[in-house]
């Protein structure tokens, strides 16, 4: 009985096993492969579509329609689209971030929440001499060209007057003259990492790659850096993996056509850049991480698999140039993951190592794509075309698609083993058989004097752990029996509270959200909460609230209304100061308590601002 074999992928009888879920040909989406992603922004279980279109509006795509739409405040085209966890609340409602300009804005619920701005490029001391020098536009032209000679990195303003002549020269050297000296960088990528567990919905932190050739590793608020690296040249593309207080991995496509690996440093929660360095003879296209290694797509119609140290594993060769590369996590009875390729002839080849697994053929050119759950939906893939049409494609449940055998791969004489000559066996010394007899006759005399010098180390190590207790130079060894019964009594005295707080908006008004927890076993009655600031940085109409019982187990909230006075203040800080209760005759004879009074506080906790910005 003859044996069916089915057919390879891309031949004229195979049939993808993708089924189209919803085709909009007339979205009109105008959007890149880093503009995509797939988060469930409602935390219920239900994956949504964003899309950062370049017309500076954040559309939201739920099932086979526009939930949402919400312009970007910014002036420039966003640049990318990422999700994260920011926070460990419940129920878990994951964050979108976009870059766009010199901006990140971080979104929650789909509102705006907190916005980055990256840090000022340091310009050229000897480019803002020529620029404050009375010289016509010619010798300013050619003093700023002859620094550009020179290998000086010049500022925007000064690299648009290079090319320029005439009138329009002119016109651009006084109008730049009455205009500050201060030069914004700009994001050019963006991605999200794991901060201390590898779970789906654990907190991530931002990586922002910028135009000044900086890798930044923001907190979880996204206010503050936490890790700085300077790149060889601009990043284009970031993919990550890992954890990043235990081991990350941060995969940076740059535009000299290299691939820098940024991993943790000696101290946590630094981060250096790894060598050596993933070298390619043409442009990056795209770059996906895999399972200990990171696939490469090259403008040559290649797409390369490196493993750890930049050793290369293997190579894959297309038949018509790549235009976007993607990771699909695949889920269902047996998980895998797969490398997918779009080309340009409209085809979306899979690859899982080295087999082609699946062809897709779309159609039509292929501008973004991205993977992962959608709707209900956990295997889903969303393209969209050049044309600004959206096609979503889902995968059968019981398909499945990490088992599929077809052509490719390596050949079966891989697995015949060659014929290779043995080596000889050396013949042994007279020297190694004298201490092989001599270790047999005296093996048990050898044993108990193994064990004598055990027990003598063990008496040695003993004494010596006596003395240096008698001496009381170990600390914590002994403590006086007083000094523990006041421990004790102070442990009982102690109220046990816990505090939290939040800064929520933009800028000049802020809201400061704060939770207060009984973490004792008595309710605490008449709690005054005190909010203490600089008054020439900040201003509250109310910074004193009053809770009238705090129960155990039971968190109460309050918020706190900040008004910043200063634009220009800078990871300011306010203290947050939970009172006792027996300041109640105090709040019976005034009516507001100024802010910069101090009183022991049951606990304390200092907030950061951010920067305000004035909307």
């Amino acid at each position: 009985m003859a044996q069916y074999s089915k057919p390879t992928p891309g031949e004229g009888a195979y049939k993808s096993p993708w089924l189209q879920a919803h085709f909009d040909k007339l979205a009109s989406l105008k959007t890149g492969n880093e503009g995509l992603c797939l988060a469930d922004v409602d935390g219920k279980g239900e994956g949504s579509l964003v899309v950062a279109d370049a017309t500076g509006k954040l559309r939201v795509f739920s099932g086979v329609r526009q939930r949402s739409e919400h312009p970007i405040a910014s002036q420039g085209e966003p640049c990318a689209v990422t999700s994260f966890y920011a926070d460990d609340r419940l129920p878990r409602v994951p964050a979108v971030a976009v870059a766009a300009g010199p901006h990140v804005y971080v979104y929650r619920s789909l509102r705006p929440f907190v916005r980055f701005t990256t840090p000022q490029i340091d310009i050229d001391k000897k480019e803002i001499e020529i620029w404050r020098q009375d010289k016509s536009a010619d010798e300013t032209r050619s003093s700023l060209r002859s620094l550009h000679d020179d290998g000086a990195c010049l500022s925007p303003r000064s690299l648009a007057c290079l090319p320029m002549e005439g009138e329009q020269l002119e016109d651009h050297v006084q109008r730049c003259r009455s205009i500050p000296f201060s030069t914004q960088d700009v994001v050019t990528c963006l991605s999200s990492v794991k901060k201390s567990l590898d779970e789906p919905d654990a907190q991530g932190l931002l990586v922002v790659g910028t135009e000044s050739k900086l890798c930044l590793v923001l907190d979880p608020t996204c206010t503050n850096i936490t890790a700085r690296v300077r790149l060889p040249s601009a990043p284009v593309a970031i993919k990550t993996s890992g954890v990043f207080d235990v081991d990350w991995r941060a995969y940076v496509a740059c535009r000299d056509d290299r691939v820098y690996t940024l991993t943790s440093g000696e101290h946590k929660g630094s981060a250096v850049i790894r060598r050596p360095h993933i070298e390619l003879e043409t442009a990056i296209v795209g770059i996906a991480p895999g399972d200990k290694s990171v696939y490469v797509a090259t403008a040559d119609s290649s797409i390369r698999c490196f493993a750890a140290k930049a050793r290369k594993q293997f190579t894959l060769h297309t038949p018509e140039p790549i235009t976007n590369l993607e990771r699909l996590d695949l889920k269902g009875q047996r998980e895998a993951i797969l490398i997918l390729a779009a080309l340009t002839n409209g085809d979306v080849r899979m690859y899982r190592g080295k087999d082609l697994v699946d062809v897709l053929r779309v159609g039509e050119r292929i501008a973004a794509l991205a993977c992962g759950p959608y709707s209900r939906e956990v295997n889903t893939l969303c393209l969209v075309t050049k044309a600004g049409g959206l096609i979503v494609k889902m995968l059968p449940r019981r398909h499945e698609l990490a088992t599929a055998t077809y052509g490719g791969g390596p050949p079966p004489e891989q697995d015949i083993p060659l014929d290779i000559p043995k080596k000889k066996k050396k013949k042994k010394t007279k020297l190694y058989l004298d201490q092989t007899e001599r270790e047999r006759e005296m093996a048990p005399e050898m044993h108990r004097r193994f064990q004598q010098e055990t027990v003598n180390l063990q008496v040695t190590t003993a004494k010596a752990y006596l003395e240096l207790l008698q001496r009381g130079e170990i600390a914590g060894a002994s403590m006086p029996q007083k000094e523990e019964e006041d421990a004790k009594e102070e442990e009982e005295d102690k109220v046990l509270v816990d505090l939290r707080a939040v800064v929520k908006g933009l800028g000049p008004f802020f809201h400061l959200e704060v939770e207060v927890a009984n973490l004792g076993d008595e309710s605490l009655l008449q709690i005054p909460i005190l909010l203490s600031y600089k008054p020439e940085k900040y201003k509250s109409p109310k910074p004193l609230i009053q809770i009238g019982a705090l129960v155990p187990g039971v968190p109460l909230k309050c918020i706190f209304e900040l008004e910043c006075l200063d634009v220009q203040a800078v990871d300011e800080e306010v203290e947050i100061q939970v009172l006792p209760s027996q300041l109640d005759d105090v709040l019976r004879e005034t009516d507001r308590l100024e802010s910069d009074v101090n009183f022991s506080a049951l606990v304390m906790s200092r907030v950061t601002m951010p920067q305000s910005s004035m909307l």
